[in-house]
C-alpha cells in the first residue's frame, strides 16, 4: 500500500470517518479495519467503525491499516519524525496526566491531623 496525502480543512472538534464518503472510498473504510496514530501516546490505535476523533486545531491524522506494522508502511518513520518536529502543543489535562504540567491549588480542605 502506498502513502495518500491528502490536505483537508478539518475544524476544531469531532471528526467521524465514516461520515465522510471521500475518504472512506479512498482508504476503503466500510471494508478493512484502520489505525489512527496518537501523537500524545506515539502509537497506532484502531478506530472504532462509528466513532468520532477529536481533532484539535493545526492537526494531522495519520492513518495506516490496522493489520500493517510500522515497518509494513515506506517512509512512515520520516512522515512521523516531521510531523513531531512541528513541535504541537500537548493540551494542559494531557501534560497533568503524565505529570509533565503544572497542577493548582487543591479546593479541597486539608484535614486537622494534630485533633
Amino acid at each position: 500500500m502506498s502513502l495518500i496525502e491528502q490536505t483537508r480543512g478539518l475544524r476544531n472538534g469531532p471528526y467521524s470517518i465514516y461520515s465522510d464518503p471521500t475518504i472512506c472510498d479512498l482508504i476503503d473504510f466500510y471494508n478493512l479495519r484502520w489505525s489512527v496514530y496518537n501523537r500524545f501516546r506515539e502509537e497506532f490505535i484502531p478506530i472504532p467503525t462509528f466513532g468520532n476523533l477529536a481533532v484539535l486545531t493545526n492537526e494531522f491524522l495519520v492513518l495506516r491499516p490496522s493489520s500493517f506494522a510500522d515497518e509494513d508502511c515506506e517512509g512512515l518513520d520520516n512522515l512521523l519524525a516531521e510531523l513531531k518536529a512541528l513541535g504541537l502543543h500537548k493540551p494542559d489535562h494531557l501534560k497533568r496526566a503524565k505529570g509533565e504540567g503544572k497542577v493548582g491549588p487543591s479546593k479541597r480542605r486539608k484535614s486537622n491531623t494534630h485533633d
